[in-house]
C-alpha cells in the first residue's frame, strides 16, 4: 500500500505541525497500491509503470491549508501529494526495509513508527536496534517471547506499552 493509504501516515500528516519532517516508504506489491490516491493525476488504468513493483517514498516537510478551506486535513495532504512532485519519489527497489534506499531513509529518522510484517518482526527490530533508533511498533504480544526480543526487554532497550 502507499503510505497515503496508511493510517499511520494519515495521522502524522494531520498533526504534522508538531514534526519537522515526515518520511514514509511503502513496500511494492500491495494489492491496494494506488487505489486510494493517484499521484500526479495519472489514472490507474494508464499507469506507465508496474504498480505491483513500484515502491514509493514521501518526504513531507510542510502541511498547510493548501485548498483554503480553513482547516489542515487529509484533503490538504492529498492536494500536496498530487501537486508537489518534490514530495513523492518512486524507489528503484521494492521498498523492502532492508534495501539501501530504505536504510538511507532509516538513517535520517529520529523515530520510527510502524507495524512490520509479523514474519519479519525479529529482523526488523534487530535493524532498528543496530541503527540505534527510537521506535514504536504495533505487533503481536507473542513477539515478546522471541529469543531475540525478550533479552532486549530485560536489558531495558525496548518496552511494552
Amino acid at each position: 500500500m502507499t503510505p497515503y493509504e496508511s493510517d499511520f501516515f494519515k495521522y502524522f500528516t494531520i498533526y504534522f505541525n508538531q514534526l519537522k519532517k515526515l518520511i514514509a516508504t511503502c513496500y511494492a506489491g500491495s494489492p491496494i497500491v494506488q487505489t486510494e490516491l493517484d499521484f500526479f493525476g495519472t489514472p490507474n488504468e494508464n499507469l506507465n509503470f508496474d504498480k505491483k513493483k513500484s515502491a514509493i517514498r514521501f518526504d513531507v516537510s510542510e502541511v498547510k491549508d493548501f485548498n483554503g478551506d480553513g482547516a489542515t486535513d487529509l484533503a490538504d495532504v492529498k492536494w500536496l501529494l498530487e501537486n508537489n512532485r518534490n514530495v513523492v519519489t518512486y524507489l528503484d527497489g521494492d521498498g523492502d526495509f532492508r534495501s539501501p534506499e530504505c536504510i538511507a531513509a532509516l538513517k535520517e529518522a529520529d523515530v520510527v513508527v510502524t507495524n512490520p510484517p509479523f514474519t519479519l518482526f525479529r529482523e526488523y527490530v534487530a535493524q532498528l536496534v543496530e541503527y540505534d533508533k527510537k521506535f514504536l511498533i504495533i505487533g503481536n504480544i507473542n513477539c515478546i517471547t522471541y529469543k531475540e526480543i525478550f533479552p532486549l526487554i530485560m536489558q531495558n532497550k525496548i518496552w511494552l506499552g
